[in-house]
């Protein structure tokens, strides 16, 4: 990643999601230099979420579903 904020949702599943668009949507009208990704952790991957989580709170933060 690199330093523009990055949001993400973490889930599974996450494909048929609205919220990357909506967010990017808003985060244009806004001005803000941002980018929001879905992130599919299939169930029992717990660790996984935890790696990403972080992964995602090092740089904007996230959303788990």
């Amino acid at each position: 990643m690199s330093d523009r904020l990055t949001f993400g949702l973490i889930g599974d599943p996450v494909a048929h999601s609205l919220s990357p668009a909506m967010h990017r949507a808003a985060f244009a009208v806004l001005g803000i230099e941002a980018d929001y990704v879905s992130c599919r952790v299939p169930a029992g991957e717990v660790g996984l979420v935890e790696v990403e989580m972080r992964r995602f709170a090092a740089h904007g933060g996230g959303n788990v579903t």
